[in-house]
């Protein structure tokens, strides 16, 4: 990896510990972003899980309000859009 003052980085493996995959999206690797399908990798805990009580990923307590103050407006990054079937993938963050 070349630095933009043109310092050279070398290694054999690199850690992105960035908030946002800086370092990975900046590499020529393959990135992805988002929840792999269940059948992508044979992972059952993978995809969008099904509601159901006792689901050990889901909020085991009151979720606080999630609108602006009017009420109305959901906050960044939260949506109400239906999160698809059982073990499939999507692109959300």
């Amino acid at each position: 990896m070349t630095t933009a003052s043109g310092l050279v980085l070398t290694a054999d493996i690199w850690i992105d510990a960035t908030y946002e995959a800086d370092l990975a999206v900046a590499s020529p690797a393959t990135t992805t972003f988002g929840r792999e399908s269940s059948a992508e990798y044979g992972e059952s805990s993978a995809g969008v899980l099904s509601p159901c009580p006792g689901n050990r990923y889901e909020f085991q307590a009151a979720v606080p309000d999630h609108f602006m103050p009017d009420g109305k407006t959901l906050l960044p990054s939260i949506n109400n859009e239906d999160p698809g079937s059982v073990g499939s993938a999507d692109k959300k963050v």
